[in-house]
């Protein structure tokens, strides 16, 4: 059985990351957060967040996942509306992902 179209997002720092700031101290951090959550919210995403705390800046350029309902062609035209991909903090790399399907449980 095919799966629905979906992608992970692995957000890289972008050439406008600020080395050595904290997530949060970054330029556009709160844009990129509400449109993370809206894309949640809204059901677009699975899960979406970042690999350290916001306090911290990230070991390496890692920076976080957004787990797509969307296929990666689809997804590029989503990114484009988040502020941090827009403004070159985040630097977004799309990969196609297809997850398992749950079987409905045995009835009885």
């Amino acid at each position: 059985m095919d799966s629905a179209p979906a992608s992970v997002v692995v957000y890289h720092t972008g050439p406008a990351w600020v080395q050595g700031a904290s997530l949060i101290q970054q330029e556009h951090a709160f844009g990129h957060i509400r449109f993370m959550r809206r894309m949640v919210a809204s059901g677009t995403a699975v899960y979406a967040g970042p690999f350290c705390a916001l306090d911290q800046s990230p070991a390496d350029n890692l920076v976080g996942i957004i787990v797509l309902r969307s296929s990666p062609a689809q997804s590029v035209e989503l990114l484009n509306e988040d502020p941090a991909v827009a403004h070159g903090l985040l630097d977004p790399k799309i990969h196609p992902f297809y997850p398992f399907e749950t079987p409905d449980p045995p009835v009885g």
